[in-house]
């Protein structure tokens, strides 16, 4: 058990210091949630994303708490997916050095079904 937090924490770690990177800018994840309460909080399973325009990624860090995600991006201009990927749950990168410049929906989906969106510009 030790080890399974160990290494959850250093994954953490590593992947916070992409985010430290200056380069490296938050996506806003939005939750899509069908809730009538007033409250609203974020499920466990949260993602959060970053959007790294030196080395044309998307971090994806996650504490752990879903087995895998599935990672869709959508290009803006036509809503034509153009990357679908399975990311564990430890989280991972993306590379989108592949696509071209204009305006991308991240949409992020926990082996639990919950949905996060998210929109990120490559220049």
């Amino acid at each position: 058990m030790g080890r399974i937090i160990f290494l959850i924490m250093a994954t953490a770690v590593f992947f916070t210091s992409f985010a430290d990177n200056g380069s490296a800018a938050s996506i806003n994840l939005e939750h899509q949630g069908h809730d009538n309460h007033i409250e609203h909080y974020l499920p466990a399973d949260a993602p959060e994303a970053y959007y790294d325009s030196d080395e044309m990624i998307i971090i994806i860090e996650t504490e752990g708490f879903a087995s895998y995600y599935t990672v869709e991006v959508l290009s803006m201009e036509n809503t034509h997916s153009v990357i679908y990927t399975h990311i564990n749950g430890c989280g991972d990168t993306i590379d989108v050095s592949s696509l071209c410049e204009g305006c991308y929906k991240l949409v992020i989906t926990s082996e639990y079904n919950n949905v996060y969106i998210g929109y990120f510009n490559i220049d």
